[in-house]
C-alpha cells in the first residue's frame, strides 16, 4: 500500500517517516563527503576547542554505550577525534576533535546552516517554529 493509502494518512508516525524522508533528502545534500547524519550529529555535539566527556555526547545522540563506541572508532580511525582518560577524573573518557575533525565540524556546521536557510525559503517562519516545539514536545514524552 502507497503512504497515502487512506489507512495511513491520517496516523502521525507515518507522516513523521515521510516528512524525516524529505528532509534527509534535503539535507544529504548539504552533508560533507564521508558525513552522515550520525557523524554531523557527533561532530557539532564535539566542543571544538576542549574534551567533550563521552557520556555528554551519549545524551547528545542518545545512543547507547555500544553504538557510541562503534562510532567514535570509525571517526578516530579516518582521523577526525581522538580519545583519553580525563587526567582529573580517570573514570571519564574525553573526546577531542583533531584539526582535521575541528575542519569538518565546522564545514559540516557551515553546510548545515546554508541548508537551513534554503529550507526557510520554502516553509513559513511560523511553521519551521511550530516543527521545532512539536519536535521538543515529543522529546518530553519519551
Amino acid at each position: 500500500m502507497p503512504l497515502d493509502h487512506p489507512a495511513f494518512k491520517d496516523l502521525v508516525c507515518f507522516n513523521f517517516y515521510v516528512g524525516w524522508r524529505h528532509v534527509q533528502a534535503i539535507y544529504r545534500q548539504a552533508f560533507p563527503d564521508g558525513v552522515n547524519p550520525q557523524r554531523a550529529y557527533l561532530l557539532c555535539a564535539c566542543d571544538p576547542d576542549a574534551g567533550t566527556p563521552v557520556a555528554s555526547l551519549l545524551d547528545a545522540l542518545q545512543l547507547d554505550s555500544p553504538a557510541m563506541s562503534g562510532l567514535l572508532a570509525r571517526l578516530q580511525a579516518d582521523g577526525l577525534l581522538t580519545r583519553e582518560v580525563n587526567p582529573s577524573d580517570r573514570r571519564e573518557v574525553l573526546v577531542r576533535l583533531t584539526p582535521a575533525g575541528a575542519r569538518l565540524r565546522q564545514e559540516t556546521v557551515d553546510r548545515l546552516h546554508a541548508a537551513d536557510r534554503l529550507l526557510a525559503q520554502h516553509v513559513a517562519p511560523d511553521d519551521l517554529e511550530r516543527l521545532r516545539r512539536i519536535v521538543t514536545s515529543l522529546g518530553n514524552l519519551v
